[in-house]
């Protein structure tokens, strides 16, 4: 039996789990492509790409190392039109991603380098409907999962089984700056909410895209939230410490209390692939022990047994204690819940000159320990070709491993304000930053932190009219997603993601101007182009004939509450807030000057005059595609890839 060190099934896990959210962004996406970035839609990549560069090797490394790092210049080169070049590279991330969830074999180096370039491909050129923070995230996961994938013919299973664990170190130490990063700029960002414990009073409506869950979640009393949030500020700022714990029982600890956080996410919104890609980085926590195989990792006697469970005890119990007193958690004689923060934001700064840096101490301290065991470690199989093999793909992995890890501090070290650093490591940390800015439009590490300030006069919405007199006549166009009518019940869709239903969310919290992007939306509906109304629900007015003026008004919308919904089919209440766009038309040459003026109007016309029978079959493809809605046909996928990996694993093939 090949010597494990405790994680190789859980790799090929990840592995497999990874595919599985490849499919889910891939297949998202695909269905959106047209209305998003059609020649036709609402911000056209055919703008941005519009030379195509000779079909040489140098003139395409240049494109994509200086201009935008996608294989759209490729496409270009071979004289594919753009449109036709992003339905190619979303339908081939969903075959790769396919064939790596169906057959172990996929899944390698290449098919999972394949994906992340792929989708980066997308996002370089996605604007800001790939500009989300789980997009990126999924660059980062993939480029962990591509880089330390198995390569074939060059990997033996034995020898896969031996690094696995420090394929995974990399994965665990994404997760916690992603949780620990989005705990701290929430306090950081000084909006009270999150200091009074009072944000989930608010988040269940106003949250990107809620579903009917989340009105149900919304009646519960208010001490109920309070102890909701201190729960979830626990899980993303106590347990992340306890990734690199030396205690199995503590990551442990720290795996469930992470997964079943992102269950009640799931449970409260519409966060597409986010919550599962988070759920999947907590791979990194388990060992083959958790998913029930045998390792060969020594017993503990019955007194170290017991040693180690007293010390999680009172690890959890003093951290849980702990956080409880800082929020001023209190029950009074009335049985009510109070909370009032006994620390402020110069007390958070303060600490975070101190944490930031113990924390990368003890990240670093648990990777160079897994590198030394790993160094010191005797195969003790194979001849002088495998030693000599295994220790080049150790030396790989032990440079790429430190590598990321030294990027990563880049981003991750905007958390603290007052680091205790010496002049020696600032001037380290420097040269870091400028390393990753080198490499920062490739994602391969980023910095997180979601939903900084919580809205708390109501959800702002914004609502477009339109009508054929400039005065009257004004009916409201409906979306698939976001909310709208106030009778409709707001829908689950995950893991799907509606990008533009999305973006209306951000641009109700800004102006105008902020949002450029909302003008050629508006263009192309007065324009009546068909990819974009297929982004909108069809029961809209105006889909079979545009109107004649649209207009954008600015509301604030509020569940309804549960004494009022028995007698009301209503799940919102809203208010008139202002206009926020006023009337346009194809005529109004103002208008009109903003959309040439940002370059979003008019289109060079591509030629589409090569691979007619392509681009046939790609349209049959998309036919069958649109004929279901988003999330059936991303579920349906994923059904029957999951049949053929069932069968295929049953024939043990």
């Amino acid at each position: 039996m090949a010597l494990s060190d405790g994680q190789v099934h859980v790799h090929n896990l990840f592995l497999w789990s990874m595919a599985v959210i490849y499919l889910f962004a891939f297949a998202s996406l695909y269905h959106q492509l047209p209305g998003l970035y059609g020649d036709n839609g609402i911000l056209p990549v055919a703008k941005d790409i519009v030379k195509s560069p000779p079909l040489e090797f140098s003139r395409l490394v240049h494109y994509v190392q200086h201009v935008k790092p996608t294989l759209l210049w490729v496409t270009q080169a071979l004289k594919i039109d753009v449109q036709t070049g992003m339905d190619i590279l979303a339908l081939t991330g969903i075959a790769l991603a396919s064939c790596a969830i169906i057959t172990r074999f996929a899944r390698n180096i290449f098919v999972f380098g394949a994906l992340w370039t792929l989708y980066l491909s997308l996002h370089s050129v996605g604007n800001v409907f790939l500009w989300f923070q789980w997009d990126a995230l999924l660059l980062e996961a993939g480029f962990l999962t591509f880089i330390f994938a198995p390569i074939p013919l060059i990997m033996p299973a034995r020898l896969h089984a031996q690094l696995a664990s420090i394929s995974m170190w990399p994965v665990k130490w994404l997760l916690f700056r992603l949780m620990f990063m989005t705990a701290i700029v929430k306090l950081q960002s000084g909006c009270q909410t999150w200091w009074k414990l009072t944000a989930l009073q608010h988040l269940y409506e106003t949250q990107g895209l809620p579903h009917f869950l989340g009105w149900y979640w919304h009646q519960m009393p208010n001490w109920f939230h309070s102890l909701t949030l201190l729960y979830a500020l626990f899980t993303d700022l106590v347990t992340p410490w306890f990734f690199f714990a030396p205690t199995r029982g503590l990551r442990k600890f720290a795996f469930y209390n992470q997964v079943f956080l992102h269950v009640c996410y799931m449970l409260i919104g519409n966060y597409n692939f986010y919550n599962l890609l988070a759920i999947v980085l907590t791979l990194g926590l388990l060992d083959d022990r958790d998913l029930g195989y045998q390792t060969h990792s020594r017993t503990n006697s019955v007194l170290k047994s017991l040693i180690a469970k007293l010390f999680n005890v009172v690890v959890i119990g003093g951290l849980t204690g702990t956080t409880v007193w800082l929020f001023g958690v209190q029950y009074d004689e009335k049985a009510v819940f109070k909370f009032k923060a006994g620390f402020t934001e110069a007390d958070l700064n303060f600490v975070m000159g101190y944490a930031w840096p113990a924390s990368v101490a003890l990240a670093f301290t648990t990777l160079a320990w897994l590198l030394i065991k790993h160094m010191f470690r005797s195969d003790g199989h194979g001849g002088a070709f495998a030693k000599i093999m295994r220790g080049l793909l150790l030396g790989f992995y032990m440079f790429i491993a430190l590598g990321l890890f030294g990027l990563s501090l880049s981003p991750y070290s905007t958390l603290s304000k007052s680091a205790k650093l010496g002049t020696s490591s600032s001037k380290a940390l420097t040269e870091i930053r400028e390393a990753h800015r080198a490499v920062e439009k490739y994602s391969i590490v980023n910095g997180y932190g979601l939903f900084r300030r919580m809205p708390v006069e109501g959800r702002p919405e914004l609502v477009l009219e339109g009508s054929d007199q400039p005065d009257s006549g004004w009916k409201e166009y409906e979306f698939l997603y976001k909310p709208g009518s106030l009778d409709r019940v707001p829908p689950f869709v995950i893991p799907h993601q509606p990008r533009l239903d999305w973006q209306m969310w951000f641009a109700a919290q800004v102006d105008q101007r902020s949002s450029p992007w909302i003008n050629n939306f508006i263009y192309r509906l007065l324009e009546g182009q068909p990819d974009v109304i297929k982004l909108i629900d069809p029961t809209s007015p105006f889909v079979k004939k545009p109107p004649k003026y649209i207009r954008v008004r600015l509301y604030k919308y509020w569940f309804t509450k549960h004494n009022s919904k028995s007698s009301s089919t209503n799940w919102w209440r809203r208010t008139l807030d202002r206009e926020w766009m006023s009337p346009v038309s194809l005529t109004d040459e103002n208008f009109l000057t903003v959309i040439r003026s940002q370059g979003l109007g008019g289109v060079p016309k591509t030629d589409k005059s090569h691979f007619k029978e392509l681009r046939v079959w790609l349209k049959w493809i998309r036919q069958q595609a649109e004929s279901l809605s988003a999330p059936i046909f991303i579920w349906s996928l994923f059904m029957v890839n999951v049949v053929f990996h069932r069968t295929l694993k049953a024939l043990h093939f």
